[in-house]
């Protein structure tokens, strides 16, 4: 019999593989995605060891690569876009493109900073003219979940849709039904069932963070559930019995924030401590959606499904982090500031826009009636 954990979550990775089964439909072809626990550890190994690349190896990368590469590349992450940010890359970049070089001068070398503003906009129109890969539209690929237990409703004909919850950055994809909880991992070319959770009903919302480790379950009785992915089975955390009845949670991206949006207002919960009463709760305009920005000092909510448009900002302010780790002092900060809401009844569909400087956000894009 498989364990189940004290709200009804059960695990159903036997050695290391799901019970369900991804089918993956690109360029009319079938490919049946392994879920295998080991290579998933070996490739965000490999993906942290790229994204944590020195740079003078970016740069070098960059000045080898052919223009649609370099196109690509620069939209990669933040640090590689901020070492491409160099006007000789580009004229060099520029010089590559044939439609370019054939009816313009060369571009005088090394060419000064201040030209990097006119290269990048001559570059730009390289990449719409040759149809780089960057400017074409992605690939679909269409996922299908099959469920091998036969106790799955979604399973039967006529089953239930699932609801589906990204991580903060889509590395991963929650696939959740009134029976499962499936873990997707979009990170390398396969895409990964790396758990299917059995739990006893719905989640009213769920989270995770983008690293996997973390898994946040809100249920319809006031209460959210923490569980930690890291090592093998999922082991239960911590339980948090909340005030009001949420709309929708969020984790911030070290795990040490719970935010909960309810009708009247957001609630904070500091996970650095044990205490229940490490929180904040501030009165706002409804929200369905919640988000943090990368570095966990900003808190987006906004509506979604809700006929009436808002959108609200928390700011965490200034905190001397003192005794506490870089990651406990954001928990203490959002658990013991004054917050003020800064809010809009005009906006909906919100999200943050990263700067590209610092994990901050200075910016928001919105809909607006």
């Amino acid at each position: 019999m498989t364990p189940t954990t004290s709200d009804g979550t059960a695990d159903h990775a036997h050695s290391g593989r799901a019970d369900t089964a991804v089918v993956m439909k690109m360029d009319n072809s079938t490919t049946a995605a392994s879920t295998d626990m080991a290579d998933s550890k070996d490739a965000k190994r490999a993906v942290c060891a790229f994204a944590s690349l020195p740079d003078e190896i970016i740069e070098l990368i960059l000045s080898t690569c052919d223009p649609s590469s370099f196109a690509s590349l620069v939209l990669l992450n933040p640090n590689w876009r901020r070492v491409s940010q160099q006007a000789q890359l580009y004229a060099l970049q520029l010089s590559r493109c044939r439609s370019y070089a054939t009816s313009h001068r060369t571009v005088a070398s090394p060419p000064d900073d201040d030209e990097l503003p006119k290269l990048r906009k001559a570059f730009a129109h390289e990449v719409k003219r040759n149809l780089y890969e960057a400017y074409l539209r992605p690939q679909e690929t269409i996922v299908k979940l099959v469920s091998t237990s036969i106790s799955s409703s979604a399973a039967l004909p006529g089953g239930e849709a699932f609801h589906f919850a990204f991580s903060s950055n889509g590395q991963y994809v929650l696939a959740y039904s009134t029976s499962r909880i499936h873990v997707l991992r979009f990170v390398g070319q396969e895409i990964t069932v790396e758990r299917e959770l059995k739990i006893l009903r719905r989640p009213a919302s769920i989270t995770i963070l983008d690293d996997g480790s973390m898994l946040a379950v809100l249920s319809m009785d006031h209460q959210v559930d923490l569980y930690d992915l890291s090592n093998g089975k999922p082991k239960h955390i911590r339980a948090i019995a909340l005030d009001h009845h949420p709309r929708t949670i969020s984790l911030s991206p070290g795990g040490s924030v719970l935010a909960a949006a309810y009708d009247g207002g957001i609630e904070v919960y500091s996970l650095s401590t044990a205490v229940a009463t490490d929180k904040r709760g501030v009165k706002s305009d409804a929200a369905d959606s919640l988000s943090f920005s990368k570095d966990g000092m900003q808190l987006l909510g906004t509506t979604i499904h809700s006929k009436n448009p808002n959108t609200v900002i928390l700011t965490a302010p200034y905190f001397n982090p003192g005794e506490y780790s870089p990651e406990d002092s954001i928990g203490q900060l959002w658990a013991t500031s004054i917050l003020f809401p800064n809010s809009s009844r005009d906006c909906s569909h919100a999200v943050l826009l990263p700067s590209a400087s610092d994990c901050g956000a200075n910016w928001t894009f919105t809909y607006d009636r």
